[in-house]
């Protein structure tokens, strides 16, 4: 686009008339030779023989100019509003279309503009209208770009394009709360403002144990029941795995919060029952959040996270008494829900428990080879603890069950555990379990843990151990 302009001043023939004329001139020069501006000025034009009138009334209405411009000081103001010579003309040429545009507001195009060279004060046709100050060299280096970018009509803030509307609106105000997703909505309002997250993670806390408690039993066993049951806990569960992703991108991620959060979880699970198979939709809820959050963790490196997952003493209560755990507690246990799957499906799985889970990750874009990582963590974090539990205080550890890891034959490559190759990989990761930043310590038991106990479970020759590469560990810098 050319921007076209046309420049309107008043002048005396005094010492400060001539300075303020070299001044409106070196404005035009400027405009036309560094910003490509086809500018018309009383200075070029009214030369001798030329009808004045007749040119000024031309420019108010004039198709080619985009821009007019009052250049405004003492003597033009003064004139423009008593209407006095040839500034006194073009004030009331220009002021039916100054009229149309103050009123018009945005809705009309933006033509007239009063720029300051001197004075605080610009005609009163302008009415209120917002004015470019060049008064000192200062104020036309700072605003030279703002004069440019108003000739081009390409103002400096220009709004994005318009969203959709948000579907929160049209959500079920219960919906939102049992889901989380409105504290979903001010956690992360929260952590991309840089402002404290924790109320709105509280928030979504509260809605989750609520979520829980007001849970209801099966009313009759079955597996599709359980999975029914389940679907209804799992916009929640997918709301705790974003907000622990959200957290942990922006550098946000309180571990002692989170922590927290699936202790409370599981104490309030563990109220419903702790073996009954009428609330595996709630321990396989459990379950799987645990396992997914674990996964998050891999993707984003959150080593500090998993070292304190591990050691972390969970709440316990039975027969009315309170005792430690570990996450081992958290666990689905798979007796009564993985031969009712198989009696209605009439699969054959070798865990139906397996099957779901990593059929319900493809539905959520996490890959099979994610989860599988994830569970094996989580049973190295279990036999690790086993081994190295002393004393009848220390917490309680169950055997994590396999689940998914025994259909690691269709994972394919687990590119964690083929990153520990490098000692240094593996010696960093060694650090989530205790075994400190000492690779001649961490590889060997790891190493050691991973094939003679990890793979009982399985066939030694498991696909699970050729795809981890587990004979290759350390076997790098």
């Amino acid at each position: 686009m050319q921007g076209n302009l046309s420049g309107t001043e008043a002048w005396n023939d005094d010492q400060d008339g001539g300075e303020h004329k070299a001044r409106v001139r070196r404005l035009a020069d400027e405009l036309i030779a560094e910003y490509g501006i086809e500018v018309l000025l009383d200075q070029y034009v009214l030369q001798p023989g030329v009808d004045a009138d007749a040119y000024m009334e031309g420019i108010a209405n004039s198709n080619r100019i985009d821009k007019v411009i009052a250049i405004c000081e003492p003597n033009y103001v003064t004139k423009a509003n008593e209407r006095k010579g040839g500034v006194g003309k073009e004030g009331v040429i220009m002021s039916p279309q100054l009229y149309e545009q103050l009123q018009g507001g945005l809705s009309v195009e933006q033509r007239f503009v009063a720029v300051m060279f001197s004075g605080d004060q610009k005609p009163t046709m302008f009415g209120n209208s917002i004015h470019i100050n060049m008064r000192d060299e200062q104020e036309w280096t700072d605003n030279i770009e703002t004069l440019v970018r108003f000739i081009y009509n390409k103002p400096l803030a220009v709004p994005p394009p318009r969203g959709s509307r948000p579907a929160f609106l049209d959500e079920d105000p219960e919906l939102a709360v049992s889901s989380g997703t409105a504290a979903m909505r001010g956690l992360r309002h929260a952590a991309t403002a840089g402002r404290t997250v924790r109320p709105a993670l509280r928030d979504l806390h509260s809605q989750a144990l609520t979520l829980i408690r007001e849970t209801d039993a099966l009313e009759q066993y079955s597996a599709s029941a359980v999975l029914t049951a389940l679907d209804t806990l799992t916009p929640m569960q997918i709301t705790l795995v974003e907000a622990f992703k959200l957290l942990s991108i922006h550098e946000t991620l309180q571990i002692g919060d989170w922590l927290n959060l699936l202790d409370g979880l599981s104490q309030a699970i563990e109220e419903k029952s702790h073996y009954s198979g009428v609330y595996d939709h709630v321990r396989l809820f459990q379950h799987e959040l645990l396992l997914h959050v674990v996964a998050a963790a891999i993707e984003l490196e959150q080593l500090d996270f998993l070292t304190a997952l591990f050691k972390h003493p969970f709440m316990s209560r039975r027969s009315g008494q309170v005792h430690l755990v570990t996450f081992t507690n958290m666990r689905f246990n798979p007796e009564t829900f993985d031969p009712a799957y198989a009696r209605e499906s009439g699969s054959r799985w070798l865990s139906s428990t397996a099957h779901v889970l990593l059929q319900r990750g493809e539905q959520r874009n996490v890959s099979r080879a994610l989860l599988v990582e994830a569970e094996v963590l989580l049973i190295l974090a279990a036999l690790l603890a086993n081994m190295q539990r002393q004393g009848s205080s220390a917490p309680r550890i169950m055997n994590w069950y396999p689940t998914v890891t025994i259909h690691a034959e269709g994972a394919g490559d687990l590119p964690l555990f083929q990153r520990w190759i490098s000692s240094a990989s593996i010696e960093r990761w060694g650090s989530i379990y205790g075994l400190g930043n000492d690779y001649d310590l961490a590889a060997p038991v790891l190493k050691s843990v991973f094939q003679e106990q990890l793979l009982s479970f399985y066939d030694r020759d498991s696909s699970l151990a050729y795809y981890s590469q587990v004979d290759r560990w350390g076997s790098q810098p």
